[in-house]
């Protein structure tokens, strides 16, 4: 039988619940790396769209 880890649902938001898994796995500088990354294309889309918002254009694909 494979060992098994109980992460109680609800308790940890998506990024907490990541870095319990990598530390689990002793992978936790790989999924704070992940995190990180994560964040910067968000910050990156959420500029893009408010450039497109400011702009005015419509029917405009990333």
């Amino acid at each position: 039988m494979a060992p098994t880890v109980f992460i109680p649902y609800g308790t940890y938001n998506y990024k907490d619940r990541l870095i319990e898994l990598g530390k689990v796995l002793n992978k936790e500088q790989e999924a704070k790396k992940c995190l990180a990354d994560f964040a910067s294309r968000i910050a990156e889309k959420k500029q893009a769209l408010s450039d497109v918002i400011d702009s005015g254009k419509k029917n405009c694909y990333f």
